[in-house]
């Protein structure tokens, strides 16, 4: 994707470069600008893809040049960056066409989320461009423009679909949908052949499939006999013994009855998301509308207490524990029936649990881990390996982030953090730890600070408080025996540093972790 940045603080510009850069080397760079005049230039040369633009700029502004740049007839999204006090531009922005904002200050899984929302709509609009181009695939550019929820004309291809298909869409027919979580090509080719094979045993030419562009994704539009319904009952008994095998990955069935081409939109929606039900039921049950509403299941009794062995077991960084505690959540899940929104829910709470202590633990898992980009593979997953392997990716993920840490550290610091971890209950301060590792206190303090990302007592403060909130959660002891056994001879200054590290005071802790 061809990018153009157009912002006139150098230093903002040169920062989005370089975050973007950092995100995916499928980006690419193709210009920079100070204002909307060398902007709207070096769009009309380079033709990007996609322009950032910000709101207020000298000479003219990202919204005039958006506008001038009409006249080109370019086809690009545009990414707004905007102050909270410059909302007022809104309607002119959305009269220019643009496609997201991002608030200043806005992280990096901002950017991120909106990039990959923008690559994938791009990729889609091309795709449909070349189904557009050719008559006997038309119809494909009509049915991925309804499932965009573009009005668009369906007549023309009504009267296809009869004629070509012998299927009349524009009374009761059937949605099938087959969700292939394996990209391999060779792999879904195989699929694809299984399901073909049996569509035209069972209906001969009287079926459509189609691929979901942008998606690993294919839609059967099905006619409302008996031939259909054999066909179901053929995927479910026959064709699941040679689709749901290892090799083939996780293949997921789905069928929806629907009214006309004009409920096409929602019917396929319904039947997408309710595919998730694959996650509780298994890969190999056919996911059918009508008995999914039949369905009993059970209320979701969410593992609080292992939540909080698992909150100490980042607390104190016991990576065994970490794993443990991981597997025995999966095993939560597996014993009875749950609605798959409820399950998917507990996994974004418990992974949430996981990912916020850990932020405060240590600066490699602050920077590394993402909640944003958990949650979308979360509520995005449609199998039970797609879920649990987003929870397990986690756990790995913080593994192997500690262990590089650890690995990459200089053998004073791998020293220094030993002797803390041993003194933790002591009065620690860095001219002691210089001295013991014969090193002056200077040297320490700028190597700790290259190495561990932190100043000396920052670390400190922060290494105290992390066991603190342990103790806490333990509720073994009160919190003037916490202060004691953590090397503080002042209660109230333990309070203090708690509160300065972790934005509230210990009975405010105590209170959200336990509730």
């Amino acid at each position: 994707m061809k990018i153009v940045v157009v912002e006139d603080e150098m230093r903002t510009r040169k920062g989005i470069v370089q975050l973007i850069n950092q995100i995916s080397s499928n980006y690419q760079i193709v210009g920079e600008a100070g204002n909307g005049i060398e902007g709207e230039k070096i769009v009309a040369e380079k033709k990007p893809d996609l322009i950032i633009t910000d709101i207020k700029m000298p000479d003219m502004s990202g919204l005039e040049m958006l506008d001038k740049l009409k006249k080109y007839n370019l086809k690009h999204k545009s990414i707004i960056l905007s102050g909270y006090s410059e909302f007022e531009y809104a309607q002119k922005a959305i009269k220019v066409g643009v496609y997201e904002y991002l608030l200043k200050p806005f992280t990096v899984e901002d950017l991120q989320r909106v990039l990959i929302d923008i690559e994938k709509m791009i990729k889609l609009e091309k795709s449909l461009e070349e189904s557009k181009t050719s008559e006997s695939v038309s119809i494909d550019y009509i049915l991925n423009s309804l499932f965009l929820g573009n009005d668009i004309g369906t007549k023309g291809m009504a009267e296809k679909m009869k004629t070509e298909y012998g299927l009349d869409v524009t009374k009761n027919f059937h949605i099938g949908i087959v969700y292939l979580d394996s990209v391999v090509e060779n792999i879904s080719k195989k699929v694809l052949e299984l399901l073909e094979e049996n569509l035209n045993m069972y209906l001969a030419n009287q079926y459509y499939l189609y691929k979901i562009s942008a998606e690993n994704t294919y839609v059967i539009i099905l006619p409302e006999n008996k031939k259909t319904y054999d066909f179901k009952r053929a995927i479910q008994n026959k064709l699941r013994i040679e689709i749901y095998q290892p090799q083939y990955g996780n293949t997921i069935f789905g069928f929806i009855e629907c009214e006309n081409i004009n409920t096409f939109t929602n019917s396929l929606s319904t039947i997408m998301k309710e595919l998730q039900w694959s996650i509780v039921l298994g890969e190999d049950v056919l996911i059918d509308h009508a008995k999914i509403q039949h369905i009993v299941t059970k209320l979701v009794k969410y593992p609080i207490e292992l939540e909080r062995s698992m909150i100490l077991a980042v607390h104190s960084m016991d990576l065994d524990n970490i794993e443990i505690y991981c597997s025995e959540f999966l095993k939560c899940w597996r014993k009875d029936l749950h609605q798959p929104d409820d399950v998917i829910n507990a996994f974004v709470q418990f992974s949430s649990a996981m990912i916020n202590s850990a932020k405060k633990v240590c600066v490699e898992w602050e920077n590394s881990l993402s909640l944003k980009e958990t949650y979308q593979i979360m509520i995005n997953s449609y199998t039970w390996k797609e879920l649990s392997g987003s929870l397990s990716d986690l756990a790995t993920k913080m593994s192997l982030s500690v262990k590089k840490r650890n690995n990459d550290y200089s053998l004073v610091i791998k020293k220094a953090l030993s002797y803390i971890t041993v003194h933790l209950h002591e009065k620690i301060t860095q001219v002691e730890v210089a001295d013991k590792l014969n090193v002056t206190p200077e040297y320490l303090s700028l190597l700790f600070a290259k190495e561990v990302g932190q100043n000396f007592n920052t670390y400190i403060k922060e290494i105290k408080i992390n066991k603190a909130e342990e103790l806490l959660l333990k509720g073994d002891v009160n919190t003037f025996e916490i202060s004691e056994k953590l090397g503080f001879t002042d209660s109230k200054y333990f309070y203090k540093v708690f509160k300065e590290v972790t934005g509230i005071s210990t009975s405010e802790f105590v209170k959200i972790y336990k509730n």
